[in-house]
């Protein structure tokens, strides 16, 4: 994935690869190295490409600060009232098609 910046096709690339997508293109032809290897191992197990600004952060931005705790307190306070309403309401739906069921 090209990295934020990068203007060139090999300047600033981010790879994540899965090993074994490369361990089956050396199986198939062990002769193949650099690019050869690339375009096989894309034949074989395909590739995807996507922007890398989800991934890395530029030079100079600054990491995103914290919430006041008191606020994050309230906000995990209400996400776990909202766990304990959905609970009740699968356990109701969960007696209801019980008592629908019995013959």
């Amino acid at each position: 994935m090209p990295l934020p910046g990068a203007t060139r096709v090999d300047d600033g690339v981010l790879r994540l690869e899965r090993a074994t997508a490369f361990s089956r293109a050396r199986h198939l032809d062990p002769e193949a190295t650099g690019k050869e290897l690339d375009r096989l191992v894309e034949q074989v197990h395909g590739t995807h490409w996507m922007p890398g600004e989800e991934f890395v952060v530029p030079v100079g931005d600054e990491s995103p600060t914290p919430g006041r705790p008191e606020k994050l307190r309230a906000e995990l306070d209400r996400a776990l009232a909202d766990v304990d309403r959905l609970r009740a309401r699968a356990k109701r739906a969960e007696r209801s098609c019980a008592g629908s069921l019995r013959v």
